[in-house]
């Protein structure tokens, strides 16, 4: 992400050719856009592009705050969506400020919603529109959104529901094609062809687990309690509620989708849980204000809905420190960096092609962008960066390859020309990231074996 934010700044296109100096990762740009903004102010690196999700997460927290009051008039059941929506933290993989893109979506989709239920004109439709095109210029998950909720838009009024169909379209048309005309076709092959040829790997065990374990086990009592609020406002023919359910149908099918997928982390079930959150959230504001029954039986039931609140906070209770990098890990990647900026020439480090800039070097491609080229079109583009890196590593182009795992894809060329190898730190137990892919840099290959080389190297 950082590499594509400095690419922005230095006015160098993202959707290009793939290289083993950069592959673009299969997103749209508007995050990377909106980072670059940032970075004008904070410089480039990992602070500009946390800054970026740490104020979306807040913009996402905001709005379900204010959903949920001007639904209610209730300041207690929105602050119980918007503490329950805080609390998935962990549950969604500590993503809330880590500099990617998800949390930028989420807010503009949010954004949109929230617009587009409380607006009451075409006017305020159109800009619903506007929101939901931005989301989809950030994450293609707006896409599995989209259409549920036009759907619901034009239940609800038609007049509105139609502007915001017709906008959407247009706008996600327009502003994608556009995209694809001035990459030469990159972006298309980037955000559309890769992603349709790799979403056909489907994790079996993946399909019913996102039910059973990300929602039931994790989620299951606001799931529960969203559900209930649901049902009974399709029953009692609310047509309000019909905007929840396409939104909850789209956030849920957004987050469904790319979870069955290889590769799809905990961050993508937070379109699920913040709507699950606002409609859980309705329905406590429903339990605690009913005025049918007598005052034992209405209290009984705030009671319990309290009792339910707090037992769900509790089975996503996390320990905070353990998502806190320490001094040591500071100090060790500190100590890497002067390693690496010891090094004389380009250094090849796939798995943190930041780094390598950071210590003088050219960045290096991704491996994750490079394994989706190399994966999903291994007879296209994938042959020919394949070549030119065979051909670079048989060269002798990088001064060293630093690999945090023995089974890259050409760990051959590798052992063939960089015959040395040493370990990248001095300690096994520092590093290491605090979510998603537990990785860090391993080894360091060198091309050429010392004379004496040392025991147990």
């Amino acid at each position: 992400m950082v590499d594509h934010v400095a690419r922005v700044l230095q006015g160098q296109p993202l959707y290009i050719a793939p290289s083993p100096t950069f592959v673009p990762a299969t997103y749209p740009p508007l995050f990377y856009w909106v980072s670059a903004v940032v970075a004008r102010l904070t410089g480039v690196g990992f602070l500009a592009t946390r800054l970026t999700a740490i104020l979306s997460s807040l913009v996402c927290l905001s709005l379900t705050f204010a959903m949920v009051r001007r639904e209610t008039r209730s300041w207690c059941a929105a602050i119980v969506s918007t503490g329950l929506f805080a609390a998935t933290y962990r549950a969604s993989g500590a993503w809330f400020d880590i500099g990617r893109g998800d949390t930028l979506f989420l807010a503009l989709s949010l954004g949109a919603f929230y617009v587009l239920r409380f607006g009451t004109s075409c006017r305020s439709a159109a800009w619903a529109a506007a929101l939901l095109v931005l989301a989809s210029l950030t994450k293609q998950t707006a896409f599995a959104v989209a259409v549920p909720l036009a759907i619901a838009a034009l239940v609800t009024g038609w007049r509105k529901g139609l502007t915001f169909s017709l906008l959407v379209l247009a706008g996600m048309t327009a502003s994608h094609g556009l995209m694809h005309f001035m990459s030469h076709g990159w972006y298309g092959y980037y955000a559309f062809e890769l992603p349709r040829r790799f979403s056909v790997r489907i994790l079996d065990s993946e399909v019913s687990a996102f039910w059973t374990r990300d929602l039931l086990r994790q989620f299951g009592i606001a799931s529960v309690l969203g559900t209930v609020w649901l049902l009974r406002g399709m029953a009692a023919r609310n047509r309000a509620v019909w905007l929840y359910l396409g939104a909850t149908i789209g956030m849920v099918a957004g987050s469904w989708l790319p979870r069955m997928q290889y590769g799809g982390y905990d961050n993508v079930l937070m379109p699920t849980y913040v709507i699950v959150a606002i409609v859980a959230g309705l329905c406590v504001h429903e339990m605690m204000s009913w005025e049918g029954g007598t005052p034992r039986i209405r209290q009984l039931l705030s009671t319990v809905a309290a009792v339910l609140v707090l037992v769900q906070l509790g089975m996503l209770a996390y320990d905070p420190r353990a998502e806190i990098p320490t001094d040591r890990d500071r100090q060790e990647g500190q100590w890497l960096l002067s390693r690496l900026s010891s090094v004389s020439g380009e250094i090849l480090m796939p798995f943190h092609g930041y780094l390598p800039s950071l210590a003088g070097s050219a960045p290096a491609a991704h491996r994750m962008a490079v394994s989706d080229v190399l994966g999903c079109d291994p007879d296209g583009a994938g042959a020919a960066l394949r070549r030119e890196y065979e051909h670079a590593i048989a060269a002798g182009r990088f001064a060293a390859i630093v690999l945090d795992r023995d089974d890259w894809f050409f760990m051959d060329e590798v052992r063939a020309y960089y015959p040395r190898r040493v370990p990248a730190f001095r300690d096994s137990t520092v590093f290491w990231p605090r979510t998603g892919w537990r990785v860090r840099p391993l080894w360091m290959y060198l091309p050429e074996a010392p004379e004496h080389p040392p025991e147990n190297r």
